[in-house]
């Protein structure tokens, strides 16, 4: 006859730690923004399989901050992102700075297949793009994104408006 055993039970995780900004977008990229900073992490989940749509996590992060050159900018109240059936949820994201502001609502899709819709919205100096750009850039820029769809078929609508804005070019 041959039953199936019992179900074997999930690997649990937990983490709880401190993580250099600069180090983490070494790793993602050779050349990046002058970007520096500390973000208080703690991680907890299960997972059944070794597959991205088996994994239900909790990431929380408290009192960080980041700068990208002189640009600062800190969460106003705890990030808290949810991971489950390879859909990441953003159930806490507003983070500030200098004349900016940016929140994120929704979910975003990461396994093959499954869909999301993120909602980014919010203010920002442009002089951020100076880390970015080597033109010299300056004005503000308020902006209503959505993302949806499934990985590899993302759309992006939104509006962004430009108050101000400059752009020098060096020759």
């Amino acid at each position: 006859g041959g039953g199936s055993g019992p179900a074997a039970e999930p690997a649990t995780f937990w983490m709880k730690s401190s993580v250099a900004v600069r180090s983490v977008v070494k790793a993602l990229r050779d050349q990046g923004p002058d970007i520096a900073g500390t973000l208080n992490v703690t991680v907890e989940g299960t997972a059944t399989a070794p597959r991205l749509d088996t994994i239900r996590a909790t990431l929380r992060e408290d009192a960080g901050e980041i700068a990208i050159g002189a640009f600062k900018l800190s969460g106003r109240r705890p990030t808290e992102l949810r991971l489950e059936d390879g859909r990441l949820h953003v159930d806490g994201f507003e983070w500030r700075g200098p004349e900016s502001t940016v929140t994120a609502t929704g979910s975003v899709g990461l396994a093959g297949g499954v869909d999301g819709r993120l909602h980014v919205n919010g203010a920002a100096s442009l002089a951020l793009l100076n880390l970015l750009v080597p033109e010299r850039v300056d004005g503000r820029a308020t902006f209503d994104v959505e993302v949806s769809g499934t990985p590899g078929t993302r759309q992006v609508l939104g509006t962004v408006a430009i108050e101000d804005g400059s752009l020098a070019v060096q020759r």
